[in-house]
């Protein structure tokens, strides 16, 4: 009984059981509670002790993966990274929550590039509502190692010149080298999400999750 961690809907949501006892019993009841796989990224993040408002959002994530939080793209670890669903990845984002004013000018970033994982070639950065500047991404070479990282440079167009975002930045992706798979049920070829380790941009992180989580009741 309970939420599947896995990503698949619970069969049975809610249990009543009756039974006739031979005499009268005494019982203690106990459980486990266990993060939904369909949780909103930042209620998780929440859940973990990060503050709020929370820094980070997406479009959404790998169905069943908790890991793979926009959160996860920000926490200084190349070995966890932003991953939307499988299909289509052109037109998922992510976005950063600014605590101070950012200038974008050029940054490291780093993708997963593994020959199981989408890669991205050109990126959409918006700022403060302002119109997307178009980024191309520097060809990513494939490595040998499972969810193996590689850094690649982003530059702001000589054209466009330094931007200075002042609330947020929304980083979407315009185009991808697409890797797909055969899908176990549609039998049909569909597309590896990207995984997006760390955006690299200067200054902007996300804090550590909290060493316990937070008591108290929840709905």
């Amino acid at each position: 009984m309970g939420g599947d961690p896995g990503g698949t809907t619970d069969t049975e949501q809610a249990m009543a059981r009756t039974f006739d006892l031979p005499s009268g019993r005494s019982f203690a009841i106990s459980g486990t509670a266990r993060v939904s796989a369909h949780a909103p990224d930042q209620e998780v993040d929440r859940w973990l002790g990060r503050p709020d408002p929370p820094v980070t959002n997406s479009s959404g994530r790998l169905p069943g993966d908790l890991a793979a939080r926009s959160s996860s793209a920000l926490d200084g670890d190349p070995t966890t990274f932003w991953s939307p669903a499988l299909g289509p990845q052109v037109g998922n984002w992510i976005s950063v929550n600014l605590a101070h004013p950012v200038t974008l000018d050029h940054w490291t970033m780093q993708v997963v590039a593994d020959g199981q994982h989408s890669v991205p070639t050109r990126l959409g950065i918006k700022v403060d509502n302002r119109p997307d500047v178009i980024v191309d991404v520097p060809p990513v070479a494939d490595q040998a190692k499972q969810d193996a990282t590689v850094s690649v440079p982003i530059s702001i167009p000589a054209s466009v010149g330094p931007i200075t975002a002042t609330s947020k930045i929304v980083v979407t992706i315009d185009a991808v080298r697409a890797v797909q798979t055969l899908g176990e049920l549609s039998k049909q070829q569909t597309t590896l999400p990207v995984g997006i380790a760390e955006l690299g941009i200067p200054g902007v992180t996300v804090p550590a999750a909290g060493t316990s989580v937070p008591a108290g009741c929840r709905t």
